[in-house]
């Protein structure tokens, strides 16, 4: 059960920002998209060593001594926070840019 949080915290970022984003777009929050968008990344980048880290002590208690699919899960995580990041931004700043011209009018 335990590798299924550290898969959990691989997608964290992308998820985070989403929400966030949908916060910003329906005035719930104040927090800039700009803002959103940083702090996910950063932790886009955090998480995924963190959840290897976990990893590689879990399998480590096991006695398992290869630890590629640790390494792999990181790359993964990096690659879905640099695919998913700025797709998310661009689509969140439109929808928020849309809905407050709309508003002026």
């Amino acid at each position: 059960m335990r590798g299924l949080f550290e898969w959990l915290l691989v997608i964290a970022a992308p998820v985070i920002q989403q929400k966030l984003s949908t916060l910003r777009v329906n005035g719930k929050i104040k927090l800039p998209i700009g803002w959103t968008t940083a702090i996910c990344a950063c932790l886009g980048f955090i998480l995924p060593i963190l959840a290897t880290i976990m990893f590689l002590q879990d399998i480590d208690k096991m006695g398992i001594m290869c630890g590629n699919g640790a390494v792999g899960m990181a790359i993964i995580g990096f690659m879905v926070t640099i695919i998913f990041t700025p797709i998310i931004a661009k689509r969140s700043l439109r929808k928020y840019r849309e809905k407050n011209q709309l508003a002026k009018v």
